[in-house]
């Protein structure tokens, strides 16, 4: 099993100016990254009791190999950008 990735915070004093200055694009892949992160424990929990369905199993594992591509998506374009 991989390492959880070490993700640096994003700093609180200029969050609201950050998500304004967002793209659609990122703000999508957010949103979704948090849509999947809500399904995680309820996720964790129902195969620790053994309760979730492979129907269901599926169904998250699509959920995440989506949002797998769509980060692939978003990093393949940052890298496309112009260097501020």
């Amino acid at each position: 099993m991989r390492p959880a990735l070490a993700v640096p915070p994003l700093p609180h004093t200029d969050y609201p100016e950050t998500v304004r200055r967002m793209n659609e694009d990122t703000k999508a892949l957010i949103d979704s990254l948090r849509a999947v992160s809500a399904h995680a424990e309820p996720v964790a929990n129902a195969l620790i009791l053994k309760t979730m369905t492979p129907e269901k199993q599926r169904e998250y594992a699509g959920m995440l190999r989506e949002l797998a591509g769509l980060l692939q998506e978003h990093a393949d374009a940052q890298e496309k950008e112009p260097k501020a």
